[in-house]
């Protein structure tokens, strides 16, 4: 048999349900899509410090994502290939013939969820379609923020707050829109204490530490590390504005909230600092109670307010209006979660080129 993309693998999989635990396509699938979010999102980095200049700091950003969407091409092309060995394999044990069965189709049929990049004809992650734009100001007060690319790209979104991995705005937001500036990691250390101090006089009332320390494509940090280098840019400001700490992904130990946990063992000092704690969370659209219960239990066992600093949820366009209506509201009601920020903002995801919403960014802006 021959498979010419992975969601005809995972559809045909499906289908030999006397064969293919249906555990294990799931497995397979957020896998994947996960990988090629993950590699789209480094593109959209990319592209994001072309911007920057030529200063070490902007070279060396370069680099990591470079590094980062090089790494997560691989293994999506790595995951592409065992579903197609998964698919010979069965192949081979059906003697080619589909079997039938009456049973429910798995979540591997029911959901397209992921962009094959090697073609143009499966179902991209990102919708361009365009929505009536927003005639929102930011008079009005919530949680949710947004880490953006283009400062201009916010300006239809209805948000409180907003940063951009960086340490200063690089353009302008909308009146009342308050930007919070990140120390991203070493790279930043020269700028760091004057832009955080411009920053805190012009109105920013949090500082967000490094980003994704627990990734070898980001800062890339090991516990000593991270201490050392908070103790040395983010101390200084404690009781100048409220920290926020590291941002971690939603990896297993030693990576995700293990990670912090280990920061905190170490560092009784800076633990006391921190007024609450930055969380990634990318999945599949669907996985809704996983959503939930990270936060949660990452409530539970930090013990500090959160700060979901980048989310998304994979899946086709409607699959991610569905995610952002059901939890937009819960995080809304949850007094622990303090703010949020979708990873939308670049063109062909919550906004199009010309700065009008498509349907998921209206959807994300409009959603109370």
């Amino acid at each position: 048999m021959h498979y010419t993309t992975v969601a005809s693998i995972l559809t045909f999989l499906s289908a030999t349900t006397a064969v293919a635990a249906p555990s294990r396509l799931d497995t397979l699938e957020k896998e994947h899509s996960h990988a090629a979010h993950e590699a789209s999102k480094a593109a959209a980095l990319i592209a994001r410090a072309k911007t920057y200049g030529n200063s070490p700091e902007a070279k060396y950003k370069r680099e990591v994502f470079a590094d980062r969407e090089k790494r997560w091409v691989k293994e999506e092309k790595r995951l592409e290939q065992e579903i197609q060995k998964r698919a010979s394999t069965i192949s081979r044990v059906v003697g080619g013939h589909r079997t039938k069965t009456t049973a429910a189709p798995t979540k591997a049929v029911s959901r397209v969820l992921f962009k094959d990049r090697t073609s143009n004809t499966s179902t991209s992650k990102w919708t361009t379609t365009t929505a009536p734009a927003s005639t929102s100001t930011a008079s009005f007060k919530s949680k949710k923020g947004v880490g953006y690319n283009t400062a201009s790209y916010t300006s239809n979104l209805k948000i409180s707050w907003a940063y951009n991995w960086g340490q200063t705005p690089d353009g302008t937001l909308n009146k009342g829109v308050e930007y919070v500036p990140m120390y991203w990691g070493p790279g930043g250390a020269s700028t760091w204490s004057a832009n955080a101090q411009k920053a805190i006089a012009s109105g920013s009332t949090h500082l967000l530490g490094m980003n994704e320390p627990d990734l070898g494509s980001q800062s890339n940090l090991t516990i000593p590390q991270a201490v050392a280098n908070w103790k040395a840019n983010m101390s200084p400001f404690y009781g100048k504005a409220k920290l926020v700490s590291p941002a971690v992904t939603n990896g297993g130990y030693p990576m995700g909230v293990g990670y912090l946990q280990d920061f905190r063992g170490n560092c009784t000092q800076c633990w006391n600092e921190i007024d609450a704690v930055a969380l990634h969370w990318y999945d599949v659209s669907t996985n809704l109670e996983y959503f939930m219960n990270y936060l949660t239990d990452a409530y539970k066992t930090l013990g500090k307010p959160i700060w979901l600093t980048e989310f998304a949820g994979s899946g086709t366009s409607s699959q991610q209006q569905q995610f952002l209506e059901t939890y937009i509201p819960w995080m809304d009601a949850q007094p622990w979660i303090q703010r949020y920020a979708g990873f939308g903002d670049f063109a062909g995801n919550y906004v199009n080129s010309d700065g009008s919403l498509t349907p998921l960014g209206q959807t994300y802006s409009d959603t109370v």
